[in-house]
């Protein structure tokens, strides 16, 4: 039986001819958010959410906290009350960071609170981003620059210990592969971390899995060389029902010259919609990754 093939994510809707990235879902599943981008150098990017209603995703929203300055990566706590982003948001004045440092949103009702900074010791001098949070409350980031370090982003681990996020942790190798590490997903109990890295003599970096094991880690497994080629994926996440693995590609109907020539509607077309290589919100169920998510028992 052929393997499902990743399709887009609510195509005109939520994957448009735009540029998105990063989903998070709420615990139920009926609500996402993910940011959109403007194109070029000067880009910005917000923080969208959509409801899903009659069977239909609605049309997006930027969401109260967002809209100003650069805010990307939301990522909901398990029990949906906390979500963190990046943003370049100052913490004095009004005029935005260079660098991205990580924010927290509380649940309010129905809505969210005010945005506050997570602060030392998980913020630095470098740029944070890319969060992830378990159930006992640790949370997983990528940092860059961080203390003088690389200018490659590796992923670190703060613990939280009496409402109080500790001294982050360096994940050390086999994660850390010395080059860049980044967008990791762990599920609430965090029985494996899905990861982007780009590894020694690797071209291009991919999206891995390793579990934990006696205090470490194991040894990075590609999740399917063809489709890690293919779509070269980030921002990956796994639906809160377990069953719907989603990421973000950039894949395009252009990373192939055209078999003929095209028509100027034909190319029109082609550049204004979902799959133009901008970036796009993809989905396909977790049985078509090459690993199976969950350990043998």
């Amino acid at each position: 039986m052929p393997t499902p093939a990743p399709t887009l994510f609510a195509p005109g809707v939520i994957s448009t001819g735009d540029i998105e990235f990063a989903p998070a879902f709420e615990p139920d599943g009926k609500t996402v958010y993910f940011c959109k981008g403007s194109p070029g150098m000067k880009r910005v990017m917000w923080i969208l959410v959509s409801r899903l209603r009659d069977g239909a995703w609605t049309k997006p929203e930027i969401v109260p906290f967002s809209g100003r300055y650069s805010d990307i990566d939301p990522t909901l706590s398990p029990d949906g009350k906390q979500l963190f982003f990046a943003s370049t948001r100052p913490t004095e004045g009004t005029e935005p960071r260079k660098d991205f440092d990580l924010w927290v949103v509380e649940r309010r009702g129905t809505g969210w609170g005010e945005p506050r900074n997570l602060g030392a010791p998980v913020n630095s001098s470098g740029s944070e981003s890319t969060t992830s949070v378990t159930a006992d409350g640790t949370l997983y980031f990528a940092s860059a620059g961080r203390d003088g370090g690389r200018a490659g982003r590796r992923l670190f681990r703060s613990r939280r210990v009496d409402g109080r996020y500790q001294a982050p942790e360096p994940l050390p190798p086999p994660i850390d592969a010395g080059e860049e590490e980044s967008n990791q997903y762990l599920p609430p109990d965090a029985s494996y971390m899905i990861f982007l890295s780009k590894r020694p003599g690797a071209k291009e970096a991919a999206l891995f899995l390793s579990r934990p094991k006696d205090g470490g880690w194991t040894e990075p497994v590609n999740l399917g060389e063809q489709w890690n080629a293919e779509y070269g994926p980030y921002t990956p996440l796994l639906s809160p029902d377990g069953k719907t693995f989603y990421f973000t590609s950039q894949k395009g109907v252009f990373d192939r010259m055209p078999a003929a020539p095209m028509t100027y509607d034909n190319f029109l077309d082609a550049i204004r919609k979902p799959g133009n290589g901008l970036g796009d919100i993809y989905s396909m169920p977790v049985e078509a990754l090459a690993v199976p998510l969950r350990a043998a028992p």
